[in-house]
């Protein structure tokens, strides 16, 4: 079953659709470089939040679900923690990013998921 969920992963992510590799390369590179800013919460879901709010400012919203979505499908299969409620979270951070100037990205996403999970 990993093995067949992993090639799905694979399959999904080397599209030959330009568009879809190219709109998911702004929210794995987005995501990489912001993953920093989350890192130190103790709270994973103002993690999820915070990082895919972070991503769907700068990429489609479509991107940042896709990626929580594949996030929680690797969790499936690894050593990870699925969790449906870090979906949940995931999609209170691309809402709260229609609020979030380009030129606040880190401080306003971070202070907006707060606001809903406070970091314990």
């Amino acid at each position: 079953m990993k093995k067949l969920i992993s090639l799905f992963i694979i399959l999904f992510i080397s599209s030959n659709s330009y568009a879809v590799n190219d709109k998911l390369f702004c929210g794995i590179r987005s995501g990489l470089e912001y993953k920093k800013e989350v890192d130190h919460f103790r709270n994973d879901k103002t993690k999820h939040c915070a990082l895919s709010c972070m991503i769907a400012v700068e990429c489609p919203d479509a991107e940042a679900y896709i990626l929580g979505y594949l996030k929680e499908l690797w969790d499936l299969v690894s050593p990870g923690d699925a969790d449906s409620q870090d979906i949940a979270a995931n999609n209170d951070g691309i809402r709260m990013s229609q609020m979030i100037s380009p030129d606040q990205i880190v401080s306003g996403c971070i202070e907006s998921c707060l606001e809903i999970y406070p970091s314990r």
